[in-house]
């Protein structure tokens, strides 16, 4: 697997739609990027059929999709965003690759170098060639990226590598990742178990994986194959449902013996390229931003989905009231790896400027628990209450969160007369400010309060250290 810039995201072990609906209302960080992902990105998609190898000296057609100058058949590649990362993508049975035209043209336009392969065909194809052709195809393009007499010459990323398909191609995916450690993602669509089982091969991935399903899908239903895939996957995974997605509501157009579900075709293939394409930009293409659309508090609740997310992180307690006084305040919150495999965390607070967290990073071995401090300087805080989060990132790209609402206690020292104490001296100084602005308005909200008063008792000293 790659090694990547650090990402983020949710608190504990799978998080359901609803437990993170008050989160995404009240959290007042950066945005994430603007663009709606469901449509086209800044590339043209061009195409052309390619030959691909395998090690025995026989060969297989294949579709290549590329970031190009112009849409259409061989057009110029488009250098200019280059090296690009690589996306193997399976055909469903006895489906033809053409029936995922739009989706692999999607993906090219934002900047991925997609190649779907044309084996695979047969009435009794072989489960176990087909997954070895997915991983053929990655070899293919990172090729031609060796390659000086190749246009695609130094502007492949060998590093980023993620597969992918439906279906059959789906599990077929599954069973690829299984093999090759080099792939840092996977995106199958209403993957199916397979022979040999992609649901068992599923407990041999450690990479990022996306089950994308629909929730009306009557030909491979979700529930006995990818909930059992979920269940095995032994590194950070989601499962998202399409609501009211069908099986063909992946494809471009009906085959034989074709399902329906009750949303459209075009609303079910831009959920589908919606979450496609930030899932492989966050993990294969270092777009940081996505992280809140993909594993933080902007991943659900979402209209049309439902979203199991399990980043393989936890932290305790995901989230708490905090009140800061102006002289600042330590806080320590418990994360662990609840995954299967030791993975690298880094620690970050954000907003940053409010607070520094350590350590900044560590290795945690399986099932480990580690302390990580957040040190708040009250100085520094706005005068209201605030959001704030603290983000644990694995290498891989997934991320815990937790949320702290910050009580900020003002500018202002529970010991208003300066003598190094707070006794009664200051006790009398808020008194006579009480119900009007000025001296012991501790928590900065214009008013002398209860609220005052509370933060000078709690803080009453009588006598100097």
């Amino acid at each position: 697997m790659h090694a990547k810039r650090f990402c983020r995201q949710p608190p504990m072990v799978p998080i359901v739609v609803a437990l993170v609906a008050g989160v995404a209302t009240f959290i007042t960080c950066a945005a994430p990027v603007a663009a709606d992902l469901a449509d086209p990105g800044p590339y043209e998609a061009g195409r052309r059929t390619v030959a691909v190898s395998r090690p025995n000296g026989s060969t297989f057609q294949a579709t290549f999709v590329y970031p190009a100058t112009a849409s259409g058949a061989n057009t110029p590649f488009d250098a200019s965003g280059g090296p690009y990362a690589v996306f193997s993508f399976g055909h469903g049975f006895l489906t033809p690759v053409s029936r995922y035209d739009s989706t692999l043209d999607h993906l090219a336009t934002h900047g991925f170098l997609v190649i779907a392969s044309r084996s695979g065909g047969e009435l009794f194809p072989s489960h176990a060639a087909f997954a070895a052709d997915l991983v053929h195809c990655l070899d293919h393009v990172i090729a031609l990226g060796e390659d000086p007499a190749s246009e695609f010459h130094q502007h492949v990323a060998a590093d980023r590598l993620g597969v992918g398909g439906h279906s059959m191609g789906g599990g077929c995916s599954l069973l690829a990742a299984a093999s090759d450690a080099r792939i840092g993602a996977v995106v199958p669509l209403a993957a199916a178990d397979t022979n040999p089982s992609s649901i068992a091969a599923s407990g041999e991935i450690a990479a990022p994986v996306r089950l994308i399903v629909g929730s009306e899908d009557a030909i491979v239903p979700s529930g006995p194959s990818s909930g059992p895939m979920y269940s095995n996957l032994r590194g950070p995974r989601q499962l998202v449902s399409i609501e009211g997605g069908s099986h063909c509501g992946f494809l471009d157009s009906d085959i034989i013996f074709c399902d329906t579900g009750s949303i459209t075709r075009a609303a079910q293939l831009a959920h589908t390229w919606r979450l496609a394409t930030s899932f492989l930009l966050l993990h294969l293409a270092d777009e940081e931003s996505l992280w809140r659309e993909v594993w933080g508090p902007l991943a659900s609740p979402q209209a049309g989905l439902e979203l199991e997310i399990d980043p393989r992180l936890a932290i305790v307690p995901s989230s708490r009231t905090l009140e800061v006084p102006a002289s600042g305040l330590e806080v320590a919150w418990s994360v662990q790896n609840t995954g299967e495999e030791p993975c690298t965390v880094a620690f970050q607070g954000d907003p940053g400027t409010w607070a520094t967290v350590a350590p900044e990073s560590i290795d945690l071995e399986p099932g480990a628990t580690l302390d990580v401090a957040a040190a708040f300087d009250g100085q520094g805080l706005p005068p209201k209450s605030s959001e704030w989060l603290l983000i644990a990132r694995r290498e891989d790209g997934a991320a815990a969160w937790a949320t702290a609402t910050i009580v900020a206690i003002g500018g202002e020292s529970p010991d208003l007369d300066g003598d190094g104490i707070v006794n009664g001296a200051d006790l009398a100084v808020l008194l006579s400010a009480y119900g009007s602005p000025g001296p012991g308005d501790l928590d900065g909200n214009g008013t002398v309060d209860g609220a005052d008063l509370s933060v000078l008792l709690a803080a009453w000293s009588n006598s100097r250290p």
